[in-house]
C-alpha cells in the first residue's frame, strides 16, 4: 500500500506543468556617479513573453522612463543626469505573459 501511495504522488509531481514551477524575479537597481543615475532593471521569467518599464521620479515628477520587452528576460540599463542631495525613486513595472507583475521600486539619495 505504501509502495502505490509513493508512486502515486511520484506520478502527480512528474505530471505538474513547467510553467507551474518556473522561476521569477523583477529587480530595479539605482546608483549614482556624481550626478549621473544608473538605472537598471532586470526582469526573467522562463518561458515568457515580458513587456517592462523603467521609471525615475523625483517626488511626483518622472525625470526619465525607459521600456523593452523580449522573452525569458529582459534588461533595462540607461543613465541619465540627476542633482546632487536629492531624492529619486526607481520604478519597475510591466506584464509577463499579458499579466501585471507587482510593482517594485528603490529609493536613493544622489
Amino acid at each position: 500500500m505504501k509502495k502505490q501511495l509513493l508512486a502515486l504522488i511520484l506520478a502527480m509531481l512528474l505530471s505538474i506543468p513547467s510553467f507551474a514551477i518556473e522561476s521569477r524575479s523583477q529587480i530595479p537597481t539605482l546608483t549614482f556617479s556624481g550626478t549621473t543615475a544608473t538605472c537598471q532593471g532586470i526582469v526573467s521569467s522562463s518561458g515568457a513573453r515580458i513587456e517592462a518599464e523603467l521609471t525615475l521620479w523625483h517626488g511626483n515628477t518622472i525625470v526619465d522612463s525607459w521600456s523593452k520587452s523580449g522573452n525569458n528576460y529582459v534588461l533595462i540599463n540607461e543613465t541619465c543626469r540627476v542633482s546632487d542631495g536629492e531624492t529619486y525613486t526607481l520604478t519597475l513595472t510591466g506584464t509577463i505573459n499579458g499579466v501585471e507583475f507587482t510593482e517594485t521600486s528603490v529609493t536613493r539619495t544622489c
